[in-house]
């Protein structure tokens, strides 16, 4: 790398250091999988929001806390909990927290994870590829594509969205687009 730059995210001097220090401004900021180890997430996207001229467009990726897979989870009395969480996210909670940032959702996905370190998990993962494709919020996880507007309430946001039920070749991301 030619130049590195530190910065502890939730301070927003320390990222508006960064941004000036910046020989270019960013048209694209991701935050990826990155807001559930956060005790405040929030402040984290206001301050790459904020700091950074030329608003530049924000995506973010976190765990679906409605995964079909976490459902299940928890009916058998398993949740499976990573160590470093504070936070699960589902798209209203991400589509609400961007919100507060004058972000708008311009496009939302979803994902499966790929991991697969048991034959069992590539199995059940074969068999939930129909239920994804026809219901993609249930995937691992979501992503979203925000840019600057006016703030909109989480209703809406919702009202201008419709799920689009086309999903990749290998049925990995399911995708919401604007009507």
């Amino acid at each position: 790398f030619d130049q590195l730059f530190l910065a502890d995210l939730p301070d927003r001097q320390q990222i508006a250091r960064v941004a000036r220090q910046l020989p270019w401004q960013p048209d694209l900021i991701v935050i990826g999988e990155l807001l559930e180890h956060l005790d405040q997430p929030g402040r984290v996207i206001e301050n790459c929001v904020k700091c950074f001229e030329g608003r530049p467009e924000v995506i973010i990726t976190v765990p679906n806390a409605f995964s079909i897979k976490a459902l299940a989870r928890v009916m058998i009395g398993r949740e499976k909990v990573s160590d470093d969480h504070v936070a699960y996210f589902s798209w209203a909670t991400v589509r609400q927290l961007v919100s507060r940032f004058d972000l708008k959702v311009r496009s939302g996905h979803w994902y499966r994870a790929s991991f697969r370190p048991h034959i069992a998990e590539a199995a059940i993962d074969l068999l939930l590829k129909p239920l994804l494709w026809l219901s993609p919020q249930l995937a691992d996880g979501i992503i979203v594509r925000c840019g600057h507007q006016p703030s909109q309430s989480v209703s809406a946001l919702a009202d201008d969205l419709a799920v689009d039920r086309q999903a990749d070749p290998e049925g990995l991301v399911g995708q919401v687009q604007e009507k």
